[in-house]
């Protein structure tokens, strides 16, 4: 039972007996609503940091970091040539994130964030299987020595240590990352097309 399933119980069987006024509906449905929801995400404290050089790749919560990743998602947007308008809705990254379904992996250079990944988990509708899709791979282009394989691979040791079986990893047709991923152990299986209405 969640945490907010539990505020609710309490608040109806301390209250069991009293007439359903306005004011106690109210007053129930505050319990429920201001309830803390349950953190099910990946803790960072759970993943040793990796020392890659002079930078450390570890997990850290994406809710802790939105003002500097939205930085470098702005400059992935731009420099990936993304033609829509950039409007991310990080409430619902952090969301996903406390349900333990997104998990965000950082590079840094002392304090400063130089790199990127984020993948989503979820169980696969047709297998059954804990998987992983990434989302935002990227690295600052003076920090490109390597920190993005760090990053997918640490990434992949995090997520299969909990359980993943399956990681898709999606790239640009024309981008140099699609070598690092096959050194990695991807393998291409299929091509992706997307439909947008304009």
């Amino acid at each position: 039972m969640d945490s907010k399933t539990k505020a609710l119980n309490n608040a109806l069987a301390h209250n069991l007996g009293n007439t359903l006024t306005p004011e106690l509906a109210v007053g129930i449905l505050q319990s429920y609503l201001n309830a803390e929801e349950e953190d099910l995400g990946f803790v960072p404290g759970n993943f040793q940091p990796l020392q890659v050089g002079d930078y450390v790749v570890r997990v850290e919560r994406f809710r802790d970091c939105v003002e500097e990743a939205s930085i470098l998602h702005r400059q992935f947007w731009v420099e990936s040539g993304q033609t829509d308008p950039f409007n991310p809705d990080y409430a619902q990254i952090c969301k996903l994130e406390r349900l333990g379904m997104y998990v965000y992996f950082t590079a840094r250079l002392g304090d400063d964030l130089v790199g990127q990944l984020a993948a989503y988990v979820q169980t696969c509708p047709h297998t059954g299987r804990l998987m992983a899709r990434d989302n935002l791979l990227y690295v600052l282009p003076a920090h490109r020595v390597g920190v993005g394989k760090a990053l997918i691979a640490y990434g992949v040791d995090v997520v299969t240590s909990v359980g993943v079986t399956q990681i898709e990893c999606h790239t640009a047709p024309d981008n140099r990352v699609q070598a690092m991923i096959k050194r990695l152990g991807f393998k291409h299986t299929a091509n992706r097309y997307i439909f947008k209405e304009e």
